[in-house]
């Protein structure tokens, strides 16, 4: 996380320091990106950097955090109150949203895509940490509230179904932040999220092969 020293910055110095890492993560990605770089585009001395931040992948994650926070706002925004949507609605709701997201911030778009390339670096270790209570919740009040309303199997072990459908959740975002922008629409969306409501529906074995 940012020092304090950052936080007691303007606003205005804070966000053109912002602008220039979130410009260089966005053209070089996260491995080529330098702090020379980035202090020279944001016109501050490299000393003052290590008075704000400790390091390169202390500011990286910063960003990341605040991009994570920023769907997690909308996200809650988009669903308050919405714990009526099925999980594949709420899926669905979900891609699309990421779809918009994608379309209406270009440069976050390339530090996601950057960074589902880069899954072992140590730095995404340390985001995923910093997200997990968030990431454990995600599905559950979705799964819970269609089990007491008798769409779901009550045996269907809560904290396990999460767990997959995290997974497919992250299946879903590399597959939009992986396609360029122009095989990236709603109906490629829905073709996706389709395909994950018919295996969701009827399960993995055929039934002519049960009994």
């Amino acid at each position: 996380m940012p020092k304090q020293t950052f936080f007691n910055l303007s606003d205005e110095k804070r966000g053109h320091i912002m602008k220039a890492a979130i410009d260089a993560f966005a053209q070089y990605g996260y491995l080529e990106a330098s702090i020379t770089y980035i202090v020279s585009q944001a016109g501050i001395a490299k000393g003052s950097f290590y008075q704000y931040f400790e390091d390169k992948d202390d500011l990286y994650l910063h960003i990341l955090q605040l991009i994570a926070k920023r769907k997690i706002e909308v996200y809650e925004r988009e669903f308050a109150g919405s714990t009526h949507l099925t999980l594949t609605e709420f899926m669905r709701k979900a891609a699309h949203i990421q779809l918009r997201e994608f379309c209406e911030e270009p440069q976050l778009r390339k530090i996601g895509l950057d960074f589902a390339r880069n899954p072992h670096e140590p730095v995404a270790s340390r985001f995923y940490e910093s997200m997990q209570s968030v990431a454990d919740a995600m599905y559950t009040n979705y799964i819970e509230e269609e089990k007491r309303r008798g769409q779901l199997d009550p045996e269907a072990d809560t904290e396990l179904l999460n767990c997959m459908l995290k997974s497919i959740g992250q299946y879903i975002t590399s597959w939009l932040e992986t396609r360029g922008d122009s095989e990236i629409d709603s109906a490629a969306v829905d073709e996706v999220i389709d395909k994950l409501e018919y295996i969701l529906t009827n399960g993995i074995y055929s039934g002519t092969n049960q009994g």
